[in-house]
């Protein structure tokens, strides 16, 4: 798989499963922060919590994203191909005094790259410009039940796919 892909898939359907067994704020190394403003709340990004399905051209995407809690959310990404595991990621929010950054874990490798909450509203846009691709994620709540987020690149290249909330699985 190229790095390109690799990167579009990561951004593609965040999602994680990740064991935490160190601080929070030791998982940011680089300190990349926002734009100086007051940092955003993972209280207002709490809408990711649960789970999450949808197709992202010929992948089934299935996401978990567990609820904020110590300035920390985390979440895992699974994508299908014929009902067979294609690809997988991982990652966290990490919220501290200096904002709110995207922590990528593709193919649970650490990106280099984390993406700062630069923007908040009605679309969460994470920058990061020194980044390939994508140097833009956004997550876009369509009501209660439906998350439209996108990648961009720094030429216009966009691409978005559909999400609806479903019933996280119970453990049998």
């Amino acid at each position: 798989m190229t790095s390109r892909a690799r990167s579009w898939r990561f951004a593609g359907a965040l999602t994680l499963t990740l064991i935490v067994t160190t601080p929070a704020r030791a998982w940011q190394e680089d300190g990349q922060a926002g734009d100086g403003g007051p940092p955003a709340s993972l209280d207002e990004l709490e809408f990711l919590a649960g789970c999450w399905s949808g197709v992202m051209g010929s992948l089934e995407v299935r996401e978990q994203w567990t609820e904020a809690e110590a300035g920390l959310m985390m979440w895992t990404t699974r994508f299908f191909q014929d009902g067979e595991l294609a690809d997988f990621e991982f990652g966290m929010l990490l919220a501290d005094s200096a904002g709110t950054t995207l922590w990528p874990y593709p193919r649970g490798e650490r990106s280099e790259h984390g993406f700062p909450l630069v923007s908040s509203g009605s679309e969460y846009v994470f920058e990061n410009l020194d980044h390939d691709f994508p140097v833009r994620i956004v997550y876009v709540p369509d009501g209660d039940d439906a998350l439209n987020p996108r990648i961009e690149g720094r030429n216009g290249e966009a691409r978005g796919w559909s999400l609806r909330r479903v019933r996280c699985p119970e453990k049998g």
